[in-house]
């Protein structure tokens, strides 16, 4: 298999512009290793770069030195065009001298195109002392070295002139087959730009496709409807179609809305808090709906610990279950078990919960809703929800698991140093309550779409998998000696 032919297949298995990365750098390896073109008879040299090349630090130069024109400066970047310009210099590079990013940005080999030019301290200058490696394959060979291997694991990521001084560099003997390579090189790079243009170009055509089945979805959100949005030219994800289908759970939307069906009943409070006004309605809902603030209608209470925590931890089988985040499982919605138990005599440090409760993470990664089966104890990362009879418990849980009161739960969180959510901010959540005959129905759409989402990622992935062995084979074929 060409090279030529593996880019035009290369559509088949990777999309986008990581699997186009990907291709590049393939090519870059076989152009290094002699296995890109047909290889002359003189062989190949593998030195340490300081026995070809001089290396040093650029210069020092600072912003408010730089003028509009006069001796091009190149700096750290990617880009392959000057910083700015100095009127003059002590020290200049020549055409064929290698710039490469030595500070934050690191790697990015270039040669400048003026025939003179400076490059700052964030750079280091490496120039050719030898007339057997032709500067353009040079730079090719510097774009094979692994960078990121290199970098200094400090504040400000760097290179040194010692590291560079002691990287591999493998090259032909023969000036005319560096150069063939250059060429073919920049042949197969242009090759995939038109790629990966046409790749956009479609990614902008599917996201307009995307959109309009995602519309037609939340206008009739059927199982067939949901089916078109896992067509392969769409590219939208499942985690977000599992958010659109929680948001039209709790807006009405989903499931068989009857008008004449009785409204949510008056639910008994627990709580006194300020009734919701009008603009704390968040969208609009069923005329039979209702809205109430969670805390008006469950127990919330925050957790608590016994300190020390270890002089109450017991293997005693009478002791309470302890329950912390790492008893639950990623994904999960039920607790069924914990790994550790505490004595009974920090129960009055502590809270207790029990099987129905909902527990919802309130610091670092909060917001996550789980339903208890067991009974236990929680500290004070947990809050406790205890919700009346009246609200189904998975339509609660699909409300806390939506979009929507994450995001109101985040917004509440907002400006602490470390997020943190309080009783009394989750108390405040708007919610709104179905008749109970609509939240099972509800619950039952919910589950149906999430099932089928859920097979449908799991088509994905498979393909995905295809198409990666598929990759490695032809990848495989195209490398092989």
């Amino acid at each position: 298999m060409t090279v030529e032919n593996f880019i035009k297949r290369f559509d088949e298995v990777v999309d986008g512009t990581p699997g186009i990365n990907r291709i590049r750098k393939l090519i870059l390896r076989l152009a290094t290793t002699g296995r890109l073109i047909p290889t002359d008879d003189k062989g190949w040299e593998k030195i340490s770069l300081n026995q070809i090349a001089s290396v040093r630090m650029g210069k020092t130069i600072l912003k408010n030195e730089l003028s509009a024109s006069g001796i091009p400066v190149y700096s750290a970047g990617r880009e392959n065009s000057a910083w700015g310009y100095v009127t003059e210099s002590d020290l200049t590079f020549k055409t064929g001298t290698i710039v490469v990013s030595a500070r934050g940005t690191i790697g990015f080999p270039k040669i400048p195109a003026e025939s003179v030019f400076i490059s700052t301290q964030t750079t280091i200058a490496i120039t050719s002392t030898s007339t057997e490696i032709d500067p353009g394959y040079f730079c090719l060979q510097l774009q094979t070295v692994d960078w990121d291997r290199l970098t200094a694991k400090t504040a400000i990521p760097m290179i040194t002139v010692k590291q560079v001084n002691a990287i591999d560099v493998r090259y032909p003997h023969s000036h005319a087959e560096q150069k063939r390579i250059v060429a073919k090189v920049d042949e197969l790079m242009a090759l995939c730009d038109r790629l990966e243009a046409q790749l956009k170009e479609r990614d902008v055509k599917q996201a307009a496709l995307a959109k309009a089945a995602l519309a037609k979805f939340t206008e009739d959100p059927t199982p067939d409807n949901l089916r078109l949005l896992f067509h392969p030219s769409f590219s939208i994800k499942p985690e977000g179609l599992r958010k659109s289908i929680l948001s039209l759970a709790i807006q009405g939307k989903l499931a068989t809305h009857l008008a004449n069906e009785e409204p949510a009943e008056d639910l008994p409070a627990t709580a006194t808090l300020l009734p919701l006004e009008a603009d704390e309605i968040p969208f609009e809902i069923p005329n039979n709906w209702r809205w109430k603030k969670l805390g008006a209608i469950a127990l919330i209470e925050r957790g608590g610990s016994p300190r020390p925590i270890k002089d109450y931890i017991t293997d005693d089988v009478n002791g309470l279950n302890w329950i912390k985040i790492g008893d639950t499982e990623k994904g999960g919605k039920f607790i069924t078990s914990t790994e550790e138990k505490i004595r009974p005599a920090g129960l009055s440090k502590t809270r207790k919960v029990y099987p129905g409760d909902f527990l919802l993470t309130n610091s670092m990664s909060f917001g996550r809703p789980y339903i208890t089966k067991i009974s236990g104890c929680i500290h004070d990362g947990w809050l406790r929800i205890n919700p009346p009879k009246q609200i189904e418990q998975d339509y609660l849980y699909h409300l806390l698991s939506s979009h929507y009161a994450f995001s109101f739960f985040r917004s509440a969180a907002a400006g602490a140093v470390v997020q943190n959510l309080n009783a009394d901010k989750v108390r405040e959540l708007p919610i709104p309550i179905p008749p109970l005959g609509e939240q099972l129905r509800i619950v039952e759409k919910v589950e149906q779409l999430m099932a089928l989402v859920e097979a449908l990622e799991a088509q994905l992935e498979a393909s995905r998998m295809t198409g990666e062995k598929l990759l490695e084979a032809m990848v495989a074929e195209l490398t092989a000696a």
